[in-house]
């Protein structure tokens, strides 16, 4: 049997398999709503995001938990010359719009959804980054009736349909995969992996 080479201790992505599960869960957790929805004409006008608010801000802390740890694990390197997680966010990861990648607005969406209720102010990059999306206009409550909608437009510009979130799970993947292959191309020797 060959033996894998590896570059580094973390490049097998034990952390993905974990968050792939959590997802079949989160998926779990929307199919009800959604089910709802097609049960009772005019849920989704409100109600839908209302009663899956929690699941979205859940989903999106749990992988910018996966994106923090990824990228300590990349600062350790200390090939791609960052001292700040903050840095790789750019890194790798497709554009949305103007200079925001994907994995800047999770991070920016996770921070909004720890913060919009308490008496926290967001964090200036957190500010700057659904500023330069033109996010923070839904911040605001519409009235008494409707809560702020910034989390699901903001998902809208990284995925096509709420109802289905996998694909969340492939642009994590995919960043996590084009700055290890940007290591690869600074690192000269290989490691045998354990």
């Amino acid at each position: 049997m060959e033996e894998k080479v590896c570059h580094y201790l973390f490049e097998p992505d034990v952390r993905f398999a974990g968050l792939k599960e959590m997802f079949k869960g989160f998926q779990k957790a929307l199919d009800v709503f959604i089910k709802t929805g097609e049960k009772y004409h005019g849920y989704y006008a409100d109600f839908y995001f209302e009663e899956t608010e929690l699941i979205y801000g859940v989903i999106l802390l749990s992988l910018q938990n996966y994106i923090n740890k990824s990228c300590a694990d990349f600062l350790e390197v200390e090939l791609l010359q960052c001292k700040e997680a903050f840095q790789l966010y750019a890194k790798g990861s497709k554009v949305v719009t103007g200079e925001v990648t994907q994995i800047q607005l999770i991070i920016a969406l996770a921070n909004y959804f720890k913060h919009k209720d308490g008496n926290d102010k967001l964090h200036k990059h957190t500010i700057e980054c659904l500023e330069k999306v033109d996010l923070m206009k839904f911040s605001e409550k519409i009235d008494n009736d409707r809560e702020d909608t910034l989390i699901t437009e903001g998902l809208f510009l990284l995925i096509k349909d709420l109802r289905d979130v996998s694909y969340l799970l492939k642009i994590v993947k995919e960043w996590r995969t084009s700055i290890l292959d940007l290591c690869h191309k600074l690192q000269r020797e290989p490691l045998t992996c354990p």
